[in-house]
């Protein structure tokens, strides 16, 4: 409950600092990398969301890896987000980092060279 009522105060003042930064980039391309972008309902302001999953055992294995938790305690945390397939059925880019450092780059590199394949040309003035 206190969490939800920090989210509440803290996340639109994010937004609008988010804002300001996207009206002054010159970039044709942005990203914002925030774990609660669903949550915050930010995705409602971009033109594309990516996501990167792991299974559910590879989650509960790195919380308890990272964080020194027990595997109850990694389920109750992972129980209390979003699961993979909501986060999935808002996203327009999905990763699995899984695989090795290079394989996950790969990916992204695809996806990056897509996204700027699908853009519009510069104008002259850009």
């Amino acid at each position: 409950a206190k969490l939800k009522k920090l989210c509440q105060l803290v996340w639109p003042v994010l937004m609008k600092k988010i804002e300001a930064m996207v009206a002054v980039s010159k970039s044709d391309v942005i990203v914002i990398e925030a774990a609660a972008i669903i949550e915050a309902n930010w995705h409602t302001y971009m033109n594309e969301l990516w996501t990167v999953f792991v299974p559910h055992d590879e989650m509960v294995r790195r919380i308890i890896e990272r964080d020194g938790l027990s595997k109850e305690q990694a389920e109750a945390r992972i129980a209390s987000q979003l699961s993979n397939k909501e986060r999935i059925d808002h996203s327009n880019v999905v990763f699995c980092s899984l695989w090795a450092y290079e394989e996950t780059r790969a990916q992204v590199n695809r996806a990056v060279k897509d996204l700027r394949s699908r853009l519009p040309p510069k104008s002259p003035t850009q």
